[in-house]
């Protein structure tokens, strides 16, 4: 009895070992937060201001060698890489980036309809199994490399 309780203790030791190959941690930061406002002040997201632009209508395209392709993720909970909410009394629309490795700076096009189109443009900071946003451009414009990723277009 007392040889099998040594050997169950070895046994769950060797278990408990720290040899992990993959210890590496992931952190994925790429989000971008965006609010819409008219040249009055009117938010364009919210869904009672009857000119918004409604979640169902955007959608997104990456641009992957020099091809636009479609974003469309039927697993995820945001199948579309993007999604609306109210934050602090305002709407906002979370856009989730291409992140495309082989892009120097990948591109993003958000269709707020089919005549609509806006380009984000997005610099990468990728080591080990991470990668963090460093710098936004929209429509060709820097508009973000510090602080919160949020930003606010008049349309």
């Amino acid at each position: 009895m007392k040889k099998l309780m040594i050997l169950i203790t070895v046994f769950t030791f060797y278990a408990c070992s720290k040899n992990d190959d993959n210890n590496e941690q992931t952190s994925i930061d790429i989000r971008i937060d965006i609010t819409i406002k008219d040249s009055d002040g009117v938010d364009l997201l919210n869904p009672e201001n009857p000119n918004a632009y409604l979640e169902e209508d955007i959608y997104l395209k990456y641009l992957v060698n020099g091809e636009e392709q479609n974003v469309y993720y039927g697993h995820q909970d945001h199948p579309k890489n993007l999604f609306i909410f109210e934050h602090e009394g305002t709407y906002r629309i979370r856009v989730f980036p291409n992140t495309e490795a082989s892009e120097e700076f990948p591109i993003t096009y958000i269709y707020w309809s089919e005549t609509d189109r806006d380009t984000i443009k997005c610099a990468y900071n990728r080591y080990g199994n991470s990668i963090v946003c460093d710098k936004v451009w929209f429509n060709g414009d820097l508009i973000w490399d510090s602080g919160e990723r949020y930003i606010e277009i008049i349309k």
